[in-house]
């Protein structure tokens, strides 16, 4: 409303004019949009002569005059529309934007070391993450998916991060520890250790772990070394290159399976196992474990198969293995997304336990 006097040698007059804002909602009220792509929102109000489309944040996300709202770097912000009607009543209406990573395979390099976010190749719960130089092309693929990194957004900013080595383990807060651990294959009900947000600053992407992005839970390099197998930790954020990534997505990520021993928690090469007659062991129970990995899917399924059935029987769903006869047999898991792509190991059965 507007309001306006006169001065008078009678009773002063007070003049009140009410005006009649705009009524209405915008599309939406939350938008995800990754960087640089865009997402259109429109506005219906009544009575509105004119729109005004604003950014409150601009270094994330802008908005046209028309309302297409483009992302710009990940984090989250705000655009508005502000209404008018003709007799200059307002209206402003808001949708928070969260600005993402593509879902995607990447490379994180801390600014700091120039190295990369890397795991040693164990499977175990709890493994650390260190800060490795990066291997080249010509390194074996089992190595180079060492350092690689399956980012998925799975709402409200934030993101699991899983371990392309195997992709049910994903980077994980175990108190000041970074670590990988098991946290299956479904991104749904991912425990708030293994939500981060990522978010661009200036000088590059800042990692977060935990509630409200709180600053002392950000991924860094420990004691801000710039040394080649340092720990990565969740500590307070420094505010300098330590806690600065460069995010790369890889777009030669490799396609593979490998057979693993967890009874030594290193990769299985030419495995031998032992069973009688009549006896039947689940995979886990012979300390193996076969992973794929993959850019395109996170499924770990296999057919398996025995060579000498007469020796030994394999259950082709879940991989167990029983014995027949005195024999040998190679039992082989083929990848069902890539029956290609197979892993092997003999069994020996005999009279007497080994």
């Amino acid at each position: 409303c507007f309001a306006s006097y006169e001065r008078s040698s009678n009773k002063p007059k007070l003049f009140v004019t009410y005006s009649n804002p705009p009524t209405g909602s915008l599309s939406h009220t939350s938008i995800t949009v990754n960087e640089g792509s865009t997402f259109q929102l429109s506005l219906s109000a009544s009575n509105a002569v004119s729109v005004t489309w604003g950014s409150l944040y601009s270094s994330v996300a802008t908005v046209s005059s028309t309302g297409l709202v483009t992302g710009v770097k990940a984090g989250s912000g705000q655009v508005f529309a502000m209404a008018r009607s003709a007799d200059g009543g307002t209206s402003t209406y808001y949708c928070t934007v969260y600005v993402t990573i593509p879902e995607g395979i990447y490379y994180f390099k801390n600014q700091l070391s120039l190295r990369f976010l890397t795991t040693d190749g164990k499977i175990s719960n709890l493994t650390d993450v260190y800060q490795y130089n990066s291997y080249t092309a010509s390194a074996a693929n089992i190595y180079r998916i060492r350092q690689m990194w399956r980012v998925k957004h799975i709402g409200n900013g934030k993101y699991v991060l899983r371990h392309l080595y195997k992709s049910d383990m994903a980077l994980y807060r175990d108190g000041t520890n970074a670590v990988v651990y098991n946290i299956g294959l479904s991104d749904s009900n991912i425990p708030a250790a293994a939500q981060w947000s990522i978010v661009w600053t200036s000088s590059g992407y800042v990692i977060r772990n935990g509630a409200n992005e709180n600053i002392n839970y950000t991924l860094q390099p420990a004691g801000g070394s710039a040394t080649g197998g340092t720990s990565i930790i969740v500590g307070n954020e420094p505010q300098n290159s330590a806690s600065r990534w460069n995010i790369t997505e890889v777009t030669d990520a490799p396609t593979g399976v490998y057979l693993y021993d967890t009874s030594d928690n290193e990769m299985a090469s030419s495995e031998v196992r032992y069973i009688t007659p009549e006896e039947s062991k689940s995979l886990a129970a012979l300390s193996l474990t076969a992973v794929a990995y993959s850019p395109n899917t996170t499924s770990q399924s296999f057919t398996w198969s025995s060579s000498n059935t007469a020796a030994a029987k394999v259950n082709s769903s879940t991989g167990t293995v029983t014995g027949v006869a005195v024999g040998t047999a190679v039992i082989t898991g083929k990848w069902t997304y890539n029956t290609s792509k197979t892993v092997s190991y003999t069994v020996h059965v005999t009279e007497v336990p080994n």
